[in-house]
């Protein structure tokens, strides 16, 4: 071997070996966001609802609306929708719902707090337009943090309401959902999800809630989704047991403000050590706290 190819050689070494440092340099981070979040944003049990007689929930629906899905199969979309907000909504239980599609560019059909009443739910979902575009699923769930898990959005966590996130997609994300995804679950909240047809199970598996086989559908086609009602129905209400319903460690509001949300993000890519990332995160927590 010549010197040159030597040379040639050690550099593409140093390259792989820096590109998986960047890589695994988001780990820590993460794990950082989960024991802030367990420190700083969990409803101590003092400020807790007591436990309810009636089924409680705050649940946001995140469904995929991109080219791939179509106008037809987005009709099956609507009516697994509105069949699954019809099951929940009886026995006087106490649920709030709101809707976002996502495609490109996350939309909010309606907030928790928009609706007083289900049948106002059920009438929207039902005249719900169909968007179109590409299909960002982790921009989808970045909007959701920022947007509607928070008390202006209608979000009743500060009480001990559990949080309830169902993803509906189609295909593989354009973007990465493993980050957001972690965020929330370290926030405690409750994470299902749907795919259909050319769904990724890897995907669904970093979006999903533990265990699998109540938080996560995979699905051959749209037809299909009719069949999963009763099962997504009873997934929801696993998360409202009484232990969970005023249980510690949830969430109260896990952004703080959208601000705090992309300075982390942020410093997943900035060339920043763990050493200054993990302190500025701190000090943001203390801040919003």
């Amino acid at each position: 071997l010549t010197s040159g190819s030597l040379k040639q050689g050690e550099q593409k070494g140093k390259l792989k070996q820096k590109d998986t440092m960047r890589k695994h340099r988001h780990l820590p981070l993460v794990a950082i966001l989960g024991l802030l979040l367990s420190g700083f944003c969990s409803v101590g049990a003092q400020q807790q609802a007591a436990v309810r007689n009636v089924a409680v929930a705050d649940i946001i629906f995140l469904v995929d609306s991109s080219w791939s899905i179509g106008k037809e199969h987005f009709q099956l979309v609507r009516e697994f929708l509105y069949d699954v907000v019809k099951a929940l909504d009886v026995g006087g239980n106490d649920f709030r719902f709101a809707l976002v599609q996502f495609s490109g560019n996350p939309h909010t059909e309606f907030q928790l707090n928009t609706y007083p009443s289900n049948q106002d739910v059920l009438s929207h979902i039902a005249n719900m337009p169909y968007m179109g575009g590409g299909s960002k699923t982790g921009k989808g769930l970045e909007y959701l943090i920022e947007n509607h898990l928070t008390k202006a959005a209608g979000s009743r966590a500060s009480e001990g309401v559990p949080q309830v996130i169902v993803v509906l997609t189609d295909g593989r994300s354009q973007d990465d959902v493993a980050l957001p995804s972690s965020v929330l679950k370290s926030a405690h909240v409750n994470m299902i999800a749907v795919g259909v047809q050319d769904a990724v199970e890897g995907e669904l598996k970093e979006i999903a809630s533990r265990p699998f086989d109540t938080h996560l559908f995979n699905l051959e086609n749209f037809t299909a989704l009719h069949g999963i009602v009763g099962d997504l129905v009873a997934s929801v209400r696993t998360s409202m047991t009484p232990e969970k319903a005023g249980a510690k460690g949830l969430v109260k509001d896990i952004t703080g403000n959208g601000r705090l949300l992309r300075s982390f993000l942020a410093m997943l890519v900035a060339p920043v050590s763990m050493a200054t990332a993990g302190a500025a995160l701190c000090e943001a927590f203390v801040r919003a706290d």
